[in-house]
């Protein structure tokens, strides 16, 4: 059987991303991604982590000058008065712990031995940062090295925790149940491809995972059980979101499909103007998507069509930011680096790309 187009692009990148991982070959500025804490936005992606406010100012940048041995690549994690982000540089990838006042650099971890492309998370007691030399590393609040987890593959998505299991997806087709105690594991299910972001975790612990082999599949908590399989047109890069009884989950192909979450079955599909790469932001009306070829688009959850438009240069693979009536946009290899909407989709302010 014959891949299909986009697919094949899936592959050949995640190859040369390998490939360059072990030449120490620089291959990207990293995808600029970010996140919402109470009214700043943190935003990392190439040289720089940014805070800023909502209206689009900024309030600091670390490191305050370019540094051509520092890459950023995954959104920051705010926790414990602290913006905790991973540096993707070839050879050794540092994990930062910055004010997130002032951006000072308080600690640093650099046991890892690869590129950080997840970004952190935190439990109530310690920050997991997934890496891609096949570890899971579980640090305390002050960056000290609590145990690793080794994956048979490298991490690039964050691990998603479910009380006292964190769950994590590895490029070896695996998802791993861990003891979020000592790291040990406590069961492993093939997903049947390699999966590239996080699962999403149902309040019922169902999880729900897409995969580069054209998959969303659902499994059970307990042992990691397969419950359904949803085959898409192309590969799935993004996290699936559940919203009510819906999974949305758009693919490289730019189709976007909503399945029923008890038993995979399609309630609907669409199609996107390019390929999704990113989770779609969820508004109180539905959900924006983003496309690598510039387009945003949002659509209700009943496959309303809203609105759209296009950016006018560069790619887009980051989910959107919703901060409260605004979208921020990250912008891949173009300038600005963010664009803005409201939801009813007016264009707002944008902020140059970093320098």
């Amino acid at each position: 059987m014959k891949l299909n187009k986009i697919f094949l692009v899936a592959v050949l990148f995640l190859a040369a991303v390998l490939v360059s991982a072990c030449t120490g070959m620089p291959i990207t500025g990293g995808f600029p991604a970010g996140v919402l804490n109470q009214e700043t936005l943190y935003v990392s992606g190439g040289p720089a982590v940014l805070a800023m406010r909502t209206d689009g100012t900024q309030i600091w940048r670390f490191p305050v000058t370019a540094d051509a041995n520092i890459t950023f690549f995954a959104a920051p994690l705010v926790v414990n008065g602290e913006v905790v982000v991973g540096d993707y540089k070839s050879d050794q990838g540092i994990l930062f712990g910055l004010d997130a006042n002032t951006g000072a650099e308080k600690w640093s971890f650099k046991n890892a031995k690869n590129r950080y492309i997840a970004s952190p998370v935190a439990t109530s007691d310690k920050i997991l940062a997934a890496n891609a030399d096949d570890n899971l590393y579980a640090l305390d609040f002050a960056g000290n090295l609590l145990w690793k987890f080794t994956a048979r593959s490298g991490i690039w998505a964050t691990p998603v925790v479910n009380k006292n299991v964190i769950y994590v997806v590895s490029l070896d087709h695996m998802l791993y149940a861990v003891n979020a105690a000592d790291g040990s594991q406590i069961w492993v299910s093939d997903l049947g491809g390699p999966a590239l972001a996080a699962p999403t975790l149902g309040p019922d612990g169902i999880l729900y995972v897409g995969t580069l082999g054209n998959k969303v599949v659902a499994l059970e908590p307990e042992q990691g059980k397969n419950l359904w399989t949803f085959e898409t047109k192309g590969a799935v890069w993004a996290t699936p979101v559940l919203k009510g009884s819906l999974v949305y989950v758009g693919d490289l192909s730019g189709k976007i499909f909503a399945l029923n979450a008890k038993d995979g079955t399609p309630a609907w599909s669409a199609d996107a103007p390019g390929p999704i790469v990113a989770a779609p932001g969820v508004v109180p009306d539905g959900l924006v998507f983003v496309c690598e070829t510039g387009e945003v688009l949002a659509v209700g959850f009943q496959n309303e069509r809203s609105w759209t438009d296009k950016v006018a240069v560069g790619k887009l693979y980051s989910s959107p930011i919703v901060a409260g009536e605004r979208l921020v946009i990250p912008v891949q290899s173009g300038d600005p680096l963010l664009v803005t909407y409201d939801l009813s989709g007016r264009k707002g302010w944008t902020f140059a790309a970093v320098k």
